[in-house]
């Protein structure tokens, strides 16, 4: 800090410096330790029509030229980038398509994989000693209150590995699936541990055979592509890595990668070592990396990156499990080159073929996504009658009707800003000293008397982007209700505002 002229520093002492520009913008720019993250106007490069948004988790993990990727239901490719703009043309088919919705995926825990594992295997040993596959989807349906359609469908997959006389997967039996040149192992990890094997697995091999190994990963399975790749050599590589240490190597895997070389931008942002503005596609990624190494901005990176995005504990008990047997492993070999059922559920996301229309399938799936994104903003939640009652909160954890626990108003109000800047205004009464408050306050206010007439689905709307007040109340006036209409109306209200951005 001293040398980017922040502070001064005699006799390990700290003193103000003599000019204090410096410090004031750098204060006044990390008030919050919120991630600033970046967004990136996708264009048509034919038409120079924007065609949308990504943000800057999917751009720094997939933003290269080639890349494909899914977007408002059709398929793109990256032809370049410049600055802030992202340049496409657009595809016929989803071939190889990754959806750009991936970085909003909620992370799937390892017992939430361990018993879908075990209804897995429940399903199969029914079946084996003679029960009717509609009992069994019967009694699942029942004791989880869920509809017989839905878990009919969810045993499809495993239905046909039991046709085909393929082993399945379970949470006490790992697949080893070969069918080159992907190597698929079958494990109900959860996405964290499965990420950190996945990771590991295809840094370790990589150095070892001295090729490219492209991975990915979900709650259930691991995927390594690789022409190189010999399938039985990743069981191998499990024991080896748990004999030189699997936390080194982890370590390495994860600095080599993307998702931390995007944590490490956010950390240096935030110490003032990079500007704020700076767009991830005009940093070079790799030399800042290696810039930063020792450094503390390096160290805290990689420390928020293994705690938020990995579980090297929980995938080190899965590894160990597997060398000292205390599960089942299987190996399986594709004779017809066709991937398992279980395995074609992944695969198909990242190759699905043939020309697709927005079909309801496909509307649906992105509605779907759309309502996630929404329902996971976060927002200010207080009650602008008494000013006792405040929380930050999720919006899919607000109340249809909200009303003060405390007075019991309706008058409930949300605003955008961290749970610190409420303080003031709470302790006295609703009272604001400042610009900042005034317009937290007039936020809330505001904001009340649309949550008082439409309820949540008012907060869902005031959660899309770029939106004014007037077109958030012209929305809830043609759908109040929360529904799939509504997520439609939005949709549409944030292309034509990102359209007028860009004009």
């Amino acid at each position: 800090m001293s040398s980017l002229g922040i502070i001064e520093t005699r006799d390990d002492i700290v003193f103000k410096p003599r000019r204090s520009m410096e410090l004031y913008e750098y204060y006044f720019s990390n008030l919050s330790m919120i991630p600033e993250e970046h967004q990136y106007l996708v264009i048509e490069e034919k038409s120079g029509e924007p065609v949308g948004i990504l943000d800057e988790e999917f751009v720094a993990e997939y933003g290269e030229p080639g890349t494909r990727f899914i977007l408002t239901g059709k398929a793109w490719e990256i032809l370049h980038t410049e600055g802030d703009r992202i340049y496409v043309s657009s595809l016929d088919n989803y071939e190889g398509a990754v959806p750009s919705w991936v970085g909003d995926e909620i992370p799937v825990p390892f017992e939430t994989a361990q018993e879908v594992g075990a209804l897995r295997r429940e399903y199969a040993e029914r079946r084996n000693s003679g029960e009717e596959s509609e009992k069994i989807v019967e009694d699942i349906a029942e004791r989880y209150d869920v509809s017989f359609d839905v878990v009919f469908k969810a045993f499809r997959e495993v239905e046909e590995h039991l046709t085909e006389k393929i082993p399945i997967p379970s949470d006490r039996l790992i697949l080893l699936e070969i069918n080159e040149p992907y190597t698929i192992l079958h494990i109900h990890g959860g996405l964290k541990a499965n990420r950190t094997i996945q990771k590991v697995l295809a840094y370790y091999l990589s150095e070892k055979i001295g090729a490219p190994i492209h991975g990915q990963q979900n709650p259930y399975r691991i995927i390594l592509r690789s022409k190189h790749l010999m399938g039985e050599a990743v069981l191998d590589a499990v024991k080896e890595l748990l004999k030189e240490g699997l936390e080194e190597n982890v370590r390495k895997a994860v600095e080599s990668s993307t998702l931390f070389k995007r944590r490490l931008v956010h950390v240096a942002r935030k110490m003032g070592v990079i500007k704020s503005e700076a767009s991830i596609t005009e940093l070079n990624l790799n030399q800042l990396a290696e810039t930063l190494r020792n450094t503390v901005v390096h160290r805290e990176a990689l420390n928020y990156t293994l705690f938020h995005d990995f579980d090297v504990e929980t995938a080190k008990k899965i590894l160990e499990d597997i060398v000292k047997n205390r599960v089942e492993v299987k190996i399986w070999r594709s004779i017809s080159s066709n991937p398992s059922p279980l395995a074609r559920l992944t695969l198909s996301r990242f190759q699905h073929e043939g020309e697709i229309t927005i079909g309801e399938g496909m509307k649906k799936l992105v509605l779907t996504s759309v309502k996630t994104r929404l329902l996971y903003e976060s927002w200010i939640q207080a009650c602008t009658e008494c000013f006792e009652y405040y929380n930050s909160v999720y919006v899919k954890d607000i109340d249809e009707k909200p009303i003060c626990p405390v007075c019991g108003s309706d008058k409930i109000g949300v605003a955008k800003c961290e749970l610190n800047d409420i303080l003031g205004l709470i302790a006295r009464k609703g009272k604001p000293i400042n610009r900042k408050e005034r317009r937290i306050l007039a936020e809330l206010k505001r904001n009340s008397v649309l949550i008082q007439k439409y309820g949540r689905p008012a907060v869902i709307v005031l959660s899309a982007r770029g939106l004014t007040l007037k077109e958030v109340v012209n929305i809830l006036k043609q759908e109040s209700r929360e529904s799939m209409k509504l997520i439609e109306l939005i949709i549409d209200a944030e292309k034509k505002a990102l359209q007028k951005r860009f004009q």
